[in-house]
């Protein structure tokens, strides 16, 4: 695996001016457009799981507490399986390379305790973020925006990936977190205009089936962008290039 983690303190600086948000858009737009039908799959078999949880999270009796428990599990799984396989999706499609979704099974596979094990532990701590005021929580948010990255592409451990994100991010926080907490509320009110637009048509599949192909839409967007944002920000921060950064597939 190539490191391209250290860097003379002079290569990092000239490029720390160079990281924008723009252009991380404007990746994000052009790989899902390549590659949409993949990532919308992906996506919407990870984002199954939570759909199913809130149709049963409300009623926890009989079956409903049954389905709920067993969606749960689904989505600590099925959750960084399907994040995992699009952002090694993207990150081939970014380095030129034909895109394999059967590679990026089996390179998900190879990784799934560490997934597993790093949204386990992110999520238990953005939630006791949640509890002490919120603040917290969009501070852990930000700063471990790049950990699934740095998980699947550097192979990192738990801890690692978590305190690799955190180094990464420092000194850009400010625009992803404006960025992503946009893109939240923007896909909040957009999700719950396509549910009502939908919902005047009477039918209860149907509305399940617009929420889930909206959610598979933003979720498969969410990552792409995310993939894009740990890119340029080795590229800021560490001088390297697309083909340095991916060659852990090779």
């Amino acid at each position: 695996m190539t490191d391209a983690t250290t860097v003379t303190p002079t290569v990092a600086a000239a490029a720390e001016r160079e990281f924008r948000i723009g252009p991380v858009f404007g990746r994000t737009v052009t790989l899902l457009s390549r590659n949409f039908p993949i990532y919308f799959a992906v996506a919407a078999v990870g984002s199954v799981p939570l759909a199913l949880f809130e149709k049963t999270s409300v009623p926890l009796i009989d079956d409903g507490a049954t389905l709920s428990l067993i969606a749960g599990l689904l989505m600590l799984l099925l959750g960084p399986i399907s994040q995992a396989i699009i952002l090694h999706v993207a990150f081939q499609d970014m380095r030129g390379q034909p895109v394999s979704l059967m590679a990026a099974v089996r390179a998900t596979f190879a990784r799934i305790l560490p997934l597993i094990g790093l949204i386990i532990c992110m999520g238990v701590a953005i939630a006791v973020g949640v509890l002490l005021l919120v603040i917290p929580a969009l501070i852990l948010v930000t700063m471990w925006y790049a950990a699934m990255s740095v998980c699947v592409v550097e192979r990192q451990g738990v801890f690692a990936s978590m305190e690799r994100s955190s180094k990464l991010t420092k000194g850009h926080r400010w625009p992803i977190f404006g960025t992503w907490l946009l893109f939240a509320i923007a896909g909040w009110i957009l999700a719950e205009v396509v549910k009502s637009m939908i919902g005047l048509t009477g039918s209860a599949g149907l509305v399940t089936a617009g929420s889930l192909a909206w959610s598979a839409s933003t979720t498969a967007f969410g990552i792409v962008f995310a993939a894009g944002i740990y890119h340029d920000l080795r590229v800021a921060k560490e001088g390297i290039d697309i083909r340095q950064i991916a060659a852990v597939f090779e």
